[in-house]
């Protein structure tokens, strides 16, 4: 949904605006679909919602019959897919307890570690979704298979002695310090496992096993929203930013055939977006569009949800600005500010 404000195209930034009633939502979502503006309008507003995704997550395995309040330590391995793994701990009553996302040695980094107890009952269920699905709502774009491992009675991974290694002081440092967390002894200073170039624990010594996959189905995109800027005055150079917003939103610069020519994420006010140094091209008109987080091909699929303010104004004119501009129709290639989480 959204709403837009008419201003003069001579003085952007001077005049007030007029308010105009909101129009249908999600019916701009597209290049081809997108909102042509009342003339001279500078500023408009809008609210935008995430992909949704049916799978089959969270899958959940139950071991039974085990001693109440014993330790176990679980780890998926994600070598069949590569896919980030969350893996949760539940109670009996199958409430969620802790979870853990990029925690395991096995696989490429992204599976899941984490250390718990037996419920009350004798129960272990353990949950694996994907990545972002932190409240195991099963609303994840991640996809494949996994192995899921449970070792009982222990909090931390069989080491391996490295006889071919003299200096041990950092393996007695690891096996005695018992002031730190059983898992976090493990990790290397990017806080990752220490397994890329040899083997530091034993993977292979468990007490349970599982397989399991992760399948969505063919998901309903979020909303995008397009909009067309006209009647502005060709050669002006302009500033597009979401000024307004509670969204870690993307904002997309398109030409006149529709094809994305500028993009960006953060250059705005903490997590919102800003475009600098636009020129008008001589068609007076700009496309835009606002999606969110990581959506950066706004096809919708993108994990925000929120209002957000998007408007025009008018950039200083000095020549080292002028001398950068970047003008619609002769741009070498994609300017583009990505982020990775």
């Amino acid at each position: 949904m959204f709403k837009f404000h008419l201003t003069s195209r001579i003085l952007l930034s001077s005049l007030l605006g007029v308010t105009l009633l909101p129009l249908s939502a999600n019916a701009n979502d597209t290049f081809e679909t997108r909102t042509i503006l009342p003339l001279g309008t500078t500023e408009v507003s809008g609210t935008i919602s995430p992909q949704t995704y049916v799978t089959n997550a969270p899958v959940m395995f139950t071991i039974s019959n085990l001693e109440p309040s014993e330790t176990f330590l679980a780890w998926t391995d994600n070598s069949f897919s590569n896919i980030d793994t969350v893996l949760g701990n539940f109670d009996e009553s199958f409430n969620l307890i802790d979870s853990e996302d990029d925690g395991s040695p096995a696989g490429n980094g992204l599976g899941s570690a984490l250390v718990g107890e037996v419920n009350r009952d004798g129960t272990i269920h353990l949950g694996v979704t994907g990545y972002s699905d932190l409240d195991f709502s099963g609303n994840t774009p991640e996809r494949g298979e996994f192995e899921l491992f449970v070792k009982l009675g222990t909090d931390h991974f069989t080491e391996i002695e490295d006889d071919n290694h003299d200096d041990h002081d950092h393996h007695d440092e690891v096996e005695h310090d018992e002031d730190e967390d059983s898992l976090d002894r493990y990790r290397d200073e990017h806080g990752h496992y220490d397994h890329i170039e040899e083997e530091t624990v034993d993977l292979s010594d468990f007490d349970h096993s599982f397989t399991g996959e992760i399948v969505p189905e063919p998901s309903i995109p979020g909303n995008v929203d397009f909009y067309n800027f006209n009647n502005l005055t060709p050669g002006e150079i302009v500033t597009a930013e979401i000024n307004q917003g509670n969204i870690d939103s993307v904002l997309g610069l398109f030409d006149d055939e529709g094809n994305l020519v500028m993009v960006d994420d953060d250059n705005g006010v903490e997590s919102l977006s800003r475009l600098s140094e636009i020129v008008v091209p001589a068609s007076g008109e700009l496309n835009l569009a606002v999606t969110g987080y990581p959506d950066f091909e706004f096809i919708g699929r993108q994990l925000e949800e929120g209002e957000y303010v998007l408007s025009l104004h008018n950039a200083p004119e000095p020549m080292t600005i002028l001398g950068t501009a970047v003008v619609l129709g002769c741009l070498p290639g994609i300017r583009k500010a990505y982020k990775r989480n």
